[in-house]
Parts: C-alpha cells; sequence; structure tokens
C-alpha cells in the first residue's frame, strides 16, 4: 500500500494526465460516432423525424430541383459531389390507417411497376428483410436512363428500402453507375447504419 502511495505522490502528474485521458476516451466513445463515421455530418430533419450521419463527401438537393426531377413524394435528397450519378433520396407516402405491410403482395406489385416503366430493366434481387426491427422490402436492380437530348442511354443500378412505420411508406433509394455501384455501396450502407426515424 506504501509503495502504491509513493507510486501515486511521485508520479501524480502522470497519474492525473492517464485518468484525464481515459475520461475523454469514454466520452468519445459515448457520444461520438464510432470512428468510421468521423468526417460525416449528422443530419437532422425535424420536419420529417429522420436524422443520419451523411458522409463528408454528400450535399443536399435544392426543394424544387429534387421535385422537379423525382415527384412529390421525394422529401429529401443529397448527391454525391465526386460521382455524377450516386444519389440518396428519401420519398414518405402517407398511408393513412395502415398499420401492416403486406411484403408478398406489395413485391409482386413493385416488379409489374418496374417491368412496365423501367427501360432496360434488370432486377437484380427482391426479398423481404428487416430494416431498424421492421419488416421491409429491399430491392437491387439496374435499368436504362436518358443522358442527353440525342438519345444517348447510361444504365444505373438502384437499390431501395421500402418499409411501413407511423402509417407512413418510407422508401430509401440509393442510386448510381453500375460501375461505380460497389465503391458508392459503402457510403449508402454508412447512412442505412445510422438511419433513425422517430
Amino acid at each position: 500500500m506504501n509503495k502504491l502511495l509513493n507510486f501515486l505522490s511521485k508520479y501524480k502528474v502522470f497519474v492525473i494526465i492517464s485518468i484525464v485521458i481515459i475520461l475523454a476516451a469514454i466520452l468519445l466513445f459515448l457520444f461520438y460516432p464510432p470512428l468510421k463515421y468521423l468526417g460525416s455530418s449528422k443530419f437532422n430533419s425535424g420536419q420529417y423525424g429522420i436524422s443520419f450521419y451523411l458522409p463528408k463527401n454528400f450535399k443536399e438537393i435544392e426543394n424544387k430541383v429534387l421535385i422537379d426531377r423525382y415527384n412529390q413524394a421525394a422529401k429529401l435528397g443529397f448527391t454525391k459531389t465526386d460521382s455524377a450519378n450516386a444519389s440518396f433520396i428519401i420519398k414518405i407516402d402517407d398511408q393513412a390507417g395502415k398499420k401492416n405491410f403486406d411484403l408478398n403482395g406489395s413485391m409482386e406489385e413493385l416488379k409489374k411497376i418496374f417491368s412496365e416503366k423501367l427501360t432496360d430493366f434488370n432486377l437484380l434481387y427482391m426479398r423481404e428483410s428487416t430494416f431498424d426491427k421492421m419488416p421491409c422490402i429491399e430491392t437491387e436492380y439496374i435499368y436504362g436512363i436518358l443522358t442527353d437530348a440525342s438519345g444517348n442511354k447510361q444504365q444505373t443500378q438502384q437499390k431501395q428500402i421500402i418499409f411501413l412505420k407511423n402509417e407512413k411508406l418510407y422508401w430509401l433509394i440509393f442510386a448510381s453507375y453500375p460501375q461505380d455501384f460497389t465503391r458508392d455501396n459503402k457510403d449508402f450502407n454508412k447512412i442505412l447504419e445510422t438511419f433513425k426515424i422517430e
């Protein structure tokens, strides 16, 4: 015991600094995002009760551009600054009175809509899954889009997570060129891991 007291008194400054560093590390772990999210910014939307960590190379899409390019159900949108087609769109459809999500029926309906409305539609997969402990549809597919006035085409690859919460149907839509999708999907997964709805 005396040896311990002698050590503490001799190295008092060192001990105090060590305790401060340990406490700071604990606070950092508890109140800040994990290391893989450092450099990201926390996005909060009080209007929609949504929060998530947005990778630093993403920026928000202006409302007018968002609605013009997508539709009225598109509430929030983000695009990657260093990739021509990488985007993350959040669509929210009101489903007043709806408590349960018919996954099987919805998947069949989605397949029909996609195949009829999307050019050169190629379904990679569509399956039942869970998102934040909620049943959801997860799907990924490739289709053709016009890229210029001459009618030249480019393919885009999309991943969608669709789920029902608080009588609202949420569509989390990630898009990128197929050749960039594996790279951009890492950013998309970081968003999904931190995505919360009140």
